[in-house]
């Protein structure tokens, strides 16, 4: 039975997202509408990615690289540097109660495998450089590169936070071919949050098309065949003629009417089906994932299963507080 992935950590988006860069070159293809980053932390249950890809840099089965300060030249290391880079010469300084340095001992007698540095927050945690992106009327994913995390912990024993300790399974084809994926293991299944408005730490663009963000772009391809529309409360599906403003409210309400002047002369009834969605109001989607991991050609590939649209009901006029789905767009295989 396939497994969820368990989510850790939801990092917002980088911020060397507006340049393009060098493994998503493909986003300039004129078929590509529509470009943004989507870059986040993943824990894959069907398989300690984590591990696995340090297991493999030991074994010298993968390259590893690590990106410089520009955020775009890439340095190859090996395992040598990137124990030095987990924990420097090995070395812990002990201190005592008053902060004076009393002694040094061995930090770890290989970093790659110290539950210091891999602990059971950072074990299996994998920060992916994601790219998603619409083509042929789908939204679909392209993963750059993948780094597994290590807790960074100073010679003094300070315990800074997350980092990355290489990166590899660099890729700038968005294309898998039918055979890799046969042999591929199958990591699992994910759902994570991705907001839509750049002001409150959204998806840095690569591809805007007109400013629009992720709903506005997949938006008028809603009535093709293979793009199911469910109503995720009650689990019905949907036409595309059903897509109106009734998923988030269907009362009535008035609506005034001014003169030339500005002044309020009545006030009409209106239903709110007749309203269109406003999707610039849409704080958020879930993206449903499912993921391969190719060893034979050490890269990683997904496939966005469904895009799940959530907002604030509005009730007799009053707005809820939490924000709940509205629809639930399925992408057909």
């Amino acid at each position: 039975m396939r497994k969820t992935i368990l989510c850790g950590l939801f990092l917002f988006l980088t911020a060397t997202g507006f340049t393009q860069h060098a493994h998503l070159p493909f986003v300039e293809k004129s078929s590509i509408k529509w470009a943004a980053y989507a870059n986040d932390t993943f824990r894959f249950t069907e398989l300690n990615l984590n591990l696995f890809l340090r297991d493999q840099l030991v074994n010298n089965k993968i390259e590893a690289r690590l990106t410089d300060y520009d955020h775009n030249t890439q340095i190859k290391v090996t395992v040598d540097s990137v124990k030095e880079r987990i924990s420097p010469n090995k070395i812990l300084k002990v201190i005592d109660s008053t902060g004076n340095v009393v002694d040094e001992m061995v930090a770890a007698q290989n970093q790659l495998y110290d539950d210091r540095y891999f602990n059971p927050f950072t074990n299996n945690l994998v920060d992916i450089q994601q790219a998603i992106f619409v083509e042929d009327g789908r939204l679909r994913s392209h993963i750059a590169w993948v780094s597994p995390m290590y807790f960074v912990v100073t010679s003094m024993g300070m315990e800074l936070g997350i980092s990355n300790a290489f990166q590899t399974a660099f890729n700038s084809n968005p294309t898998i071919k039918k055979k890799w994926k046969k042999k591929a293991l199958y990591l699992g299944k994910s759902s994570k949050k991705y907001m839509l408005n750049l002001l409150t730490a959204g998806t840095p663009l690569l591809k805007p098309m007109y400013g629009k963000n992720l709903l506005e772009a997949i938006w008028p391809y809603l009535g093709k065949k293979d793009m199911l529309l469910q109503d995720p409360s009650s689990l019905t599906m949907l036409s595309i003629k059903d897509i109106s403003m009734f998923l988030l409210d269907s009362s009535v309400v008035e609506v005034p009417v001014y003169n030339e002047k500005g002044a309020i002369i009545e006030y009409k009834k209106t239903d709110l089906k007749d309203i269109p969605i406003p999707l610039t109001n849409v704080p958020f989607v879930m993206l449903e994932q499912e993921w391969f991991y190719i060893s034979s050609h050490n890269k990683i590939y997904s496939n966005i299963l469904s895009i799940e649209c959530w907002s604030n009901k509005t009730h007799q006029g009053k707005v809820d507080e939490l924000p709940s789905p509205f629809l639930k767009i399925i992408q057909a295989k």
